[in-house]
């Protein structure tokens, strides 16, 4: 945690910085934005596959195939969402 002084000196020079050079500022913005959709897009691929992997677990263990079936779709929605972000991702460093 920052002191009250230094939370100060920061938001000063953060001022000043956006000053001096919006474009750079917004950029930095805009990165942070990304970032944190990144990491909730994760979150919740994993959580999706753990879901599809319990799923499919406890149909196994209890012999019921709807869970097998639904554990599967789970799963697969997943690996299909994270190839759909691959490939935006990697089509965004194009333009």
């Amino acid at each position: 945690m920052l002191s009250r002084d230094e939370e100060r000196r920061l938001a000063e020079i953060e001022r000043r910085l956006a000053e001096g050079d919006p474009g750079f500022t917004a950029e930095l913005r805009a990165a942070s934005v990304g970032a944190r959709r990144a990491r909730r897009s994760r979150a919740v691929l994993v959580a999706c596959c753990a879901l599809g992997a319990a799923l499919f677990a406890l149909g196994v263990a209890g012999g019921s195939t709807e869970l097998v079936f639904w554990g599967l779709v789970s799963f697969g929605c997943a690996v299909a969402a994270r190839r759909v972000a691959r490939r935006s991702t990697a089509g965004e460093g194009d333009a």
